[in-house]
């Protein structure tokens, strides 16, 4: 059986390394439970998704202030509708009509596990 999927535990480039180490200190105390120890692609994404918007509030000055809340808001809407590029663990940012770009990985259900087939 194949199936396609944008990350896989067992990649090993340094922003899935990074990403391994940090999720791994957290489900510690904030996951426990055997069905949770390793991450998913749900994780990535909101990995990715944290560091989306971490990064548009660091690059357009967002102040997190009462009074600027609309143009925070504002700011940060902007920069989503223009982010084209983005190097995160499985997002790689987002096309002209908005859609999230990332890599496709093939991979094969061997020994009742997911494998992944070939290379990234």
């Amino acid at each position: 059986m194949f199936a396609g999927g944008i990350w896989h535990e067992s990649l090993d480039d340094p922003l899935s390394k990074a990403f391994k180490a940090a999720y791994a200190e957290r489900a510690k105390t904030l996951y426990p439970g055997p069905f949770t120890q390793v991450p998913d692609y749900y994780a990535v994404n909101a990995w990715d998704a944290v560091h989306m918007i971490v990064e548009a509030i660091l690059k357009t000055g967002v102040q997190n202030r009462a009074e600027t809340l609309e143009a925070d808001r504002e700011k940060i809407m902007r920069y989503f509708t223009g982010l084209r590029d983005f190097k995160g663990v499985a997002s790689k940012g987002f096309n002209d009509d908005g859609d999230g770009v990332k890599d496709v990985l093939v991979m094969e259900a061997r020994g009742g596990h997911w494998q992944v087939v070939g290379g990234r």
